[in-house]
């Protein structure tokens, strides 16, 4: 007689969020987790939306738990995320003989599609979790919107449950006629303990880095921590900040991250009083707890953001 629950994991790659929850998970005594990764970013490089500037993570997200990197149509594990990926080992690895369960997050690429179609075809309950909102539908095309309230309820009604993220996301699924008797209220994973720990065992750099950011003794620091792409709003928060500044020159913005509006940030800032803004680049996953300890604020300008 089988003793554990065996779920099934379709991952685009390893991630900080998600790592540390197939480990947890992987502790419970009565669930055997496997984890196949369609692709090794973070890893072999760093997030490419992030810029040139970003590196592979530099904390554990493969250690204890099972994981396997799926190879595509080319014979190789890629390095980053595309839509166009279909792992062929899939349907050898989502059979009914196997897996009690199957999670994964959404049907953007051709490997998460071709996992939903294994799950119903050969009856593998299908669990699956994203962080979409109606706010977030609203970057669509026309023709895209236009075919969501068409499309939307078929596909999502693929998955057998959903693990909701907060108020806004049950929302997106009710709007697409996912029944309540489907949705499940869960959470977006957070590594809460890392943060603690390398706070508690840092005070020192801390500190350090607090003294490093401050342009006087009794600065208040702002920090823009993201993305650097148009969603993030990167530009309302240099102009808010250097706004603020001119009334009280305590106030400072930090920015952390990269991506494709890098250059243009540069520009801007050059623009500015050095004392207003200033930019610190790509910050890798171990030094990031720290950063944020140092400032006072955290700003988030996002024109949307699917988290609450």
């Amino acid at each position: 007689m089988q003793d554990k629950f065996r779920l099934g994991v379709v991952f685009t790659h390893p991630t900080q969020h998600h790592g540390p929850l197939w480990r947890k998970l992987s502790e419970q005594p009565n669930l055997d987790v496997k984890v196949f990764y369609l692709c090794d970013e973070n890893q072999s490089s760093g997030d490419h939306y992030l810029g040139k500037d970003s590196q592979p993570w530099d904390v554990d997200l493969l250690g204890g738990y099972n994981y396997e990197y799926l190879k595509d149509l080319s014979g190789k594990v890629p390095a980053k995320q595309k839509k166009t990926s279909l792992a062929p080992a899939l349907f050898n690895h989502i059979d009914q003989g196997k897996l009690d369960a199957v999670f994964m997050q959404s049907f953007i690429n051709y490997s998460y599609r071709f996992t939903a179609l294994l799950c119903k075809l050969r009856g593998i309950p299908l669990i699956m979790q994203n962080d979409a909102t109606i706010i977030s539908d609203g970057r669509y095309s026309r023709f895209r919107q236009i075919l969501l309230p068409v499309l939307y309820p078929w596909m999502l009604n693929q998955a057998d449950y959903w693990l909701s993220c907060g108020d806004h996301n049950e929302i997106h699924l009710r709007h697409y006629a996912v029944p309540d008797s489907k949705v499940i209220r869960g959470c977006h994973p957070i590594d809460g303990d890392r943060f603690k720990q390398a706070i508690e065992q840092s005070k020192d750099e801390v500190a350090s880095i607090r003294q490093e950011l401050s342009h006087r003794e009794d600065s208040i620091l702002y920090g823009f921590v993201a993305k650097y792409t148009e969603r993030k709003r990167p530009f309302e928060f240099i102009d808010a900040i250097a706004a603020a500044h001119k009334k009280d020159p305590r106030v400072r913005g930090i920015m952390m991250g990269g991506g494709v509006l890098q250059d243009d940030i540069y520009r801007r800032l050059a623009t500015l009083p050095e004392e207003a803004v200033i930019n610190v680049g790509f910050v890798n996953q171990s030094k990031l707890p720290l950063y944020y300890a140092a400032m006072d604020v955290f700003v988030l300008t996002s024109q949307f953001d699917p988290h609450p």
